[in-house]
C-alpha cells in the first residue's frame, strides 16, 4: 500500500509522519487466531469459543479507518483524511528489443485528443532521436 502524506494537513492536526507509521504498525497487525477455552482447561470450563481475526489490511478502504489521533473531545482523526492508494510492489522493469537492452517511453492520450494525431506527433518527435543499438 502506498500512502501520500500532506505535511500541511498533518501539521494542522498536530501529527507527524512517524505518528502515522506508528498507527499503521499498531492497527495493521497479523495475529494468530485459535480458540479460547480449548483443552486442557480448568475443571468447570463451560465454553469453548473460536477466535477469528482479520489478517493484514490489503484494500485501500480498510486503511481509511485507521485512527491516527483521538482529540480531547473524542473526535477521531482517521487516515481517510488523506489519499490512500494501491501501488506496485516493485517499479523495476527490464525492456528488451530484438534481444537487446532498450528504453521504453510511455505516452498517455489526454481527454479529447485525437488518437491518430497523438500517434503521428509521437512518431515525428522520436524519429530524430538517435537510435543506438548495442551489439554483442
Amino acid at each position: 500500500m502506498r500512502l501520500w502524506l500532506d505535511p500541511a494537513k498533518l501539521a494542522q492536526r498536530g501529527l507527524t509522519a512517524s505518528a502515522v507509521v506508528n498507527a499503521l504498525q499498531e492497527q495493521n497487525v497479523q495475529v494468530a487466531a485459535g480458540q479460547v477455552g480449548q483443552p486442557p482447561t480448568p475443571t468447570g470450563q463451560a465454553y469453548q469459543v473460536s477466535v477469528r481475526a482479520v489478517g493484514r489490511l490489503s484494500e485501500p478502504a480498510q486503511f481509511d479507518n485507521i485512527v491516527l489521533k483521538t482529540g480531547a473531545d473524542g473526535t477521531l482523526v482517521r487516515l481517510k483524511d488523506g489519499p490512500v492508494g494501491a501501488g506496485a510492489e516493485d517499479y523495476g522493469s527490464l525492456l528488451r528489443f530484438n534481444g537487446h537492452d532498450a528504453v521504453g517511453v510511455g505516452l498517455t492520450q489526454t481527454a479529447g485528443a485525437n488518437a491518430l494525431d497523438v500517434d503521428r506527433l509521437a512518431k515525428r518527435s522520436w524519429c530524430g532521436f538517435p537510435r543506438i543499438f548495442l551489439r554483442d
